[in-house]
């Protein structure tokens, strides 16, 4: 079995490891700027990853920008695919997903989340524990949908965006990209791009 590499390796990864153990999947080394200290995993350090020779680029094949960060995660999953690294997409089994859903690469699919019919999910989006995306929606590139997050019908949200633990989406919304929503924050009016709100209804801040 192929092994997958892990891009970054903080409290993300960690989570990460978990789900690619649930898919009865391999995973024994990591890049980063430096060695963590507290390895839960005892994985190999392979050291930064912008310092790998063309050679070295070629023995690595399946790899995961295990990062949280959005912007960061998009230069990782760029850069690495430029040397002809993939990015398989990670979902925990006990995730409920419709059979007309597909993932593309670098996206996560944490434990307990349900992606109902007609969702469209692009490259490299979070979608954490518990997290419901209904049916309809649209998750636009390397977003992060948090925790217990719920995104009613038809919910359209733009690239690089963030939603935070157990904010409330009304249905229709539009978010604009790089938009953030705080933790909690129940959504009722569009989303400008940038915008950040929070509260309950969400204003902007």
């Amino acid at each position: 079995m192929e092994n997958i590499v892990l891009v970054g390796y903080g409290g993300h990864a960690l989570a990460l490891i978990e789900i690619i153990i649930s898919m009865k999947k391999d995973v024994f080394d990591y890049f980063d700027k430096k060695k963590s200290v507290d390895d839960l995993y005892n994985l190999i350090y392979r050291g930064d990853e912008d310092g790998l020779q063309d050679a070295e680029k070629a023995t690595f094949r399946l790899f995961h920008p295990s990062i949280g960060n959005n912007n960061q995660r998009s230069k990782v999953y760029l850069k690495c695919t430029t040397w002809g690294w993939r990015a398989p997409a990670l979902v925990h089994p006990s995730a409920i997903v419709s059979s007309k859903v597909e993932f593309p690469e670098a996206v996560s699919v944490f434990p307990g989340t349900i992606v109902e019919t007609g969702v469209v999910i692009e490259t490299g989006c979070i979608l954490n524990n518990r997290s419901v995306i209904s049916h309809g929606g649209r998750i636009g590139s390397f977003s992060h949908i948090g925790p217990g997050a719920i995104l009613c019908g038809d919910v359209q949200v733009g690239s690089q965006v963030f939603i935070g633990a157990g904010a409330i989406i009304k249905e229709g919304i539009t978010i604009g990209d790089r938009a953030i929503i705080g933790a909690g924050t129940i959504v009722l009016n569009n989303v400008l791009p940038d915008q950040k709100i929070i509260g309950n209804p969400g204003k902007t801040i």
